[in-house]
């Protein structure tokens, strides 16, 4: 029973435990309840039999009625008002024997008490005045069967009577036990008091109703139960009792029915809101009414949701956090779940596979490749990208993840490659560069020192004029240099001003057949095509510097005709260098203006450059306010464009004409 309990269900363990506690309830009710009728059927008893004397004190009251009347004649007679107030007892029996019957007792009366031993319940007092005195008699008739046999008629024989004169009964009804003595009763002879005895008749247990009339003669009335009465009684109360024990035991079936049924619907609607809350619905509360267990345990479950609440919002926060700084990484990262499906795939990883995330399934190359790769460590992979020049080669880093799946991260190494790759040529490139000025200067300078060759004074002059050049060369390097490395590091002050586009064109140009004199009839057939008295908010000499190397750009990489325009729309010029060279393929397009990239990385067209020129004017327009960008598709050439703020036309001037010597750049 015990173990069928514990499997049960709260409801049905409740509902165990009511019915259980209504079983004890109900027998104890019956137990104590079918032992009432017995202790309350003796007052049930009493109650008759008062009743019953009262019927008996009835009879007496008749009797007295009878006794006035018979003895109305001789209590007005003169003679006999005499004999009382003479006190001639014997002349008041006469006349009332004589008059009322010799059934009739009479009594002279001394002060307030009535004397004697023979006056009973049936009496009558005269009182006589005199002018000399009063007299007071009785009359009186003693107690007989007859009378008690007609109380006990009167009540239907439901009780039978008896009168008890100092210790004796003196009348008895005719169903008064014989057996019965006067001992049986209690002996108490108070006036007005009653007592209830249990006695014993012919097997029959009743109760015997003893009540003091007078203590002086000591009169008793005594009435005795009959076992019919006895028994309807006892048959009324046992009735009342079961309607009672009924009534009860229905009453207790409903209420404990309604405790079973509020209790569990309390419990369910508590099961309900605790479902929610387990469900996430962390904005549940519970009713808190008093202070007993279920509001205790509903306000820790409000704590316990709010404290919920709160921490779920900040682990949403952060989780939100952490999904915004995943997305905006450019490494590309991938989670597979435990049965090998694609759970996350972030911003990164569209862009550098170009797989959106509505296309990424196992079904694409690139995924099933990763999913392959599902061994924990890092290693150097190459994803089948559909990508000019082969697949995308990247760095791949598998970690397992707690409870199965794995978090996959990729990050694209073809840049950096190409960015040490870039580094190394521009280290030859530089070395270069300066290799040439300082092999001149020391072969000069050791001519100059060497005392076994004499030279003439225009030799030495003209070697001390070369070494000088090749001095302020190599000055102007480590100047480009300088600048490069300021404007990387964002430190170059520009003083913007208000320049014409055509002065600064004309300078720019100027400065290109300074530094490419080999190629001083290709710059001399650049067609400019620029609006008169266009100007610009600019620094002078540093746009000259960014025209020059867009030109020499054009130059080396571009081919014949290279055109330089201009056009101002609203509050901006436009500055487009064209050339009609082979173009430049798209993806290049974002990482031209970067320092160090080229796209012929290894220089193998025989064009040589640190690929500093366009990260410098990029760099440098920046700082003006203004934007720089490449206009090119293979084989239809390419044009740069740059865009700076307009200046008024009255606000343009060509007085600085400085050649921007401090803001070379290096191609």
């Amino acid at each position: 029973m015990l173990r069928l309990l514990r499997r049960a269900s709260f409801t049905a363990r409740l509902l165990a435990l009511a019915v259980g506690v209504l079983i004890v309830l109900v027998v104890i009710d019956y137990v104590a309840l079918l032992e009432l009728p017995g202790r309350v059927a003796s007052d049930t008893v009493e109650i008759a039999l008062r009743e019953n004397v009262q019927s008996l004190n009835a009879t007496f009251a008749d009797e007295r009625t009878e006794l006035r009347a018979r003895a109305e004649g001789v209590s007005t007679a003169r003679a006999f008002q005499l004999a009382v107030l003479e006190g001639n007892e014997a002349e008041i029996k006469r006349l009332v024997a004589s008059e009322v019957g010799e059934d009739v007792q009479v009594q002279l009366i001394s002060g307030e008490e009535i004397s004697g031993s023979g006056i009973g319940p049936v009496n009558y007092t005269y009182s006589v005045q005199g002018r000399e005195g009063k007299g007071d008699v009785v009359l009186y008739r003693r107690i007989d069967d007859s009378v008690l046999e007609r109380a006990a008629s009167a009540v239907d024989q439901q009780a039978s009577f008896a009168v008890e004169l100092d210790g004796e009964f003196v009348a008895r009804s005719s169903t008064f036990p014989t057996s019965i003595t006067t001992g049986d009763a209690n002996s108490s002879v108070d006036p007005g008091v009653a007592e209830l005895s249990d006695v014993s008749v012919d097997g029959d247990d009743l109760h015997l109703y003893s009540r003091a009339v007078t203590s002086n003669p000591r009169y008793r009335l005594h009435a005795l139960s009959t076992p019919d009465l006895e028994r309807e009684a006892l048959a009324e109360i046992r009735g009342d009792v079961r309607t009672a024990i009924a009534g009860m035991s229905f009453a207790t079936i409903a209420a404990f029915l309604l405790l079973v049924f509020f209790t569990s619907r309390t419990v369910r609607s508590f099961a309900i809101r605790v479902r929610a809350l387990a469900d996430g619905d962390y904005g549940t509360r519970l009713a808190v009414r008093g202070s007993d267990a279920f509001a205790e345990l509903a306000g820790s479950v409000n704590r316990l949701s709010a404290e919920l609440s709160d921490q779920v919002g900040r682990l949403e926060d952060t989780a939100s956090a952490f999904s915004r700084t995943l997305e905006t990484l450019e490494e590309g990262i991938c989670v597979w779940d435990e049965r090998g499906e694609l759970s996350y795939w972030n911003r990164g990883a569209e862009q550098l596979t170009g797989l959106s995330r509505e296309r990424a399934t196992t079904d694409d190359p690139v995924l099933a490749f990763l999913l392959a790769e599902r061994a924990p460590g890092t290693r150097r992979v190459t994803l089948p990208v559909r990508r000019t020049g082969g697949g995308l080669v990247v760095d791949l880093v598998v970690t397992a993840m707690p409870g199965g799946g794995i978090v996959q991260t990729f990050r694209d190494t073809t840049m950096v490659d190409m960015l040490q790759q870039t580094q190394r040529n521009f280290m030859a490139t530089a070395a270069h560069e300066l290799r040439t000025p300082i092999t001149t200067i020391l072969g000069f300078a050791d001519t100059l020192v060497n005392p076994e060759l004499e030279l003439t004074p225009r030799q030495r002059d003209e070697f001390i004029s070369i070494i000088r050049d090749h001095a302020h060369q190599m000055q102007e390097i480590a100047d480009a240099f300088f600048t490069n490395h300021q404007l990387a590091n964002e430190r170059v002050e520009v003083s913007i001003v208000a320049a014409m586009v055509d002065g600064v064109i004309g300078d720019a140009l100027e400065r290109v057949q300074l530094s490419m004199p080999e190629r001083a009839e290709d710059v001399a057939n650049v067609k400019v095509d620029i609006p008169e008295r266009a100007a610009v908010l600019a620094d002078r000499r540093a746009l000259v510097g960014v025209i020059a190397v867009l030109v020499e750009n054009a130059l080396k990489y571009g081919s014949a005709p290279i055109t330089i325009t201009a056009e101002r729309k609203g509050g901006t010029v436009t500055v487009l260098v064209r050339d009609e060279g082979p173009g430049i393929e798209s993806h290049h397009h974002a990482r031209l203006f970067d320092p160090f990239y080229r796209i012929d990385v290894d220089m193998r067209g025989g064009v040589g450059g640190a690929g500093l020129g366009l990260f410098t004017a990029r760099k440098l327009i920046e700082a003006m306010h203004g934007a720089i960008r490449v206009r090119s598709s293979p084989g239809r050439g390419a044009t740069f464009v740059v865009e700076l703020p307009a200046a008024p036309v009255e606000a343009g001037s060509d007085d600085d004409s400085g050649d921007g010597r401090s803001l070379r750049l290096v191609g």
